[in-house]
């Protein structure tokens, strides 16, 4: 994790904004689209600074966010990561998020906290860990794929949604 200056994190806010203005600009895509991606884009991150502490914890404040997004492939909640690529109306299977997604709902929470109370502390840590563990590298490669999205529009568009990576820390 990375530990940033007020200041950096300001720079960093503000070259994201001008990058989304610029992409604005690129006529091969509607304003639409454009939306839709920088709604992608700004979820993308949200969820890539997150851990799995987030859907092991069902008291975290961003629980309920987080699985809506991540988990409901019925489409009968909110908006979810398939639905944000959908609203671009660019081609992209979405058979590994589906699938990551799918992970995530068979990771059943309370399977995730059976045994806890019998195990002794040292067992516990190591149970909890393996469980946060878990999520976070679903959430990870949940993030790999809209990169990979990200990157194919680019490509294809000329466009700057995809991060590099480069300031990263």
């Amino acid at each position: 994790m990375s530990y940033l200056s007020q200041a950096d994190y300001a720079h960093r806010d503000q070259n994201a904004r001008l990058r989304m203005q610029d992409n604005a600009e690129i006529t091969t895509l509607t304003p639409d689209q454009h939306e839709a991606l920088a709604t992608l884009c700004a979820t993308r991150h949200w969820l890539h600074c997150l851990s799995g502490d987030v859907l092991y914890n069902t008291e975290h404040p961003e629980y309920d966010q987080v699985s809506e997004l991540v988990t409901d492939i019925t489409g009968e909640g909110e908006a979810t990561i398939i639905d944000l690529i959908e609203a671009t109306q660019i081609q992209y299977d979405t058979t590994k998020i589906k699938e990551y997604m799918n992970q995530i709902e068979l990771m059943d929470n309370d399977a995730m906290h059976e045994g806890l109370e019998e195990a002794d502390e040292d067992t516990q840590n190591e149970m909890i860990y393996t469980a946060k563990s878990a999520y976070s590298t679903v959430l990870n490669e949940i993030n790999n794929e809209i990169e990979r999205f990200l990157k194919l529009v680019d490509r294809e568009h000329e466009t700057n949604y995809c991060p590099t990576g480069a300031l990263r820390v």
